[in-house]
């Protein structure tokens, strides 16, 4: 397999490189591995996911996150489908989500906590494209989730 577009690493990284700690991040504490295969697969089911939310090639997706595995497969699996990855830093005031959100015509957000998730609920109702579509990359008091 010929890589020529950056989510071609992934299977060519399962395909010659496959590791069992591919990705690590901390949950709650304690460390968790991805292996390259749970990696492919987590980044091809949200790929499934998104696009059964009605996300399209062009289509905007933002995320508020420090940095965290959830955050590279999210990043892979919107550029999978053609999409736009608006990722937003996670220290900037309420007035800067808000100005981004609103002009980069972001459909979709996902939120890495309960921190940036106060920021922007405050924000929704002057975003109306986004009144449904918060995301979070842990479940969070009903919010629809990642994992």
């Amino acid at each position: 397999m010929e890589v020529t577009r950056l989510f071609d690493l992934l299977p060519h990284y399962a395909t010659h490189f496959s590791r069992e700690d591919a990705l690590c991040g901390k949950e709650n504490g304690v460390w968790k591995h991805y292996s390259t295969k749970q990696y492919v697969n987590i980044v091809n089911n949200i790929s499934y996911g998104l696009m059964q939310l009605g996300i399209k090639k062009g289509d905007k997706i933002a995320s508020i996150s420090a940095g965290r595995p959830e955050w590279n497969f999210l990043d892979m699996a919107i550029m999978q489908l053609g999409a736009i990855h608006v990722p937003i830093y996670p220290t900037i005031s309420e007035n800067d989500y808000k100005y981004i959100l609103h002009h980069a015509d972001v459909k979709m957000v996902f939120v890495s906590g309960w921190d940036i998730l106060r920021k922007i609920e405050n924000l929704l109702s002057e975003i109306p494209q986004l009144k449904d579509n918060v995301y979070t990359f842990r479940n969070l008091r009903g919010y629809r989730h990642l994992n």
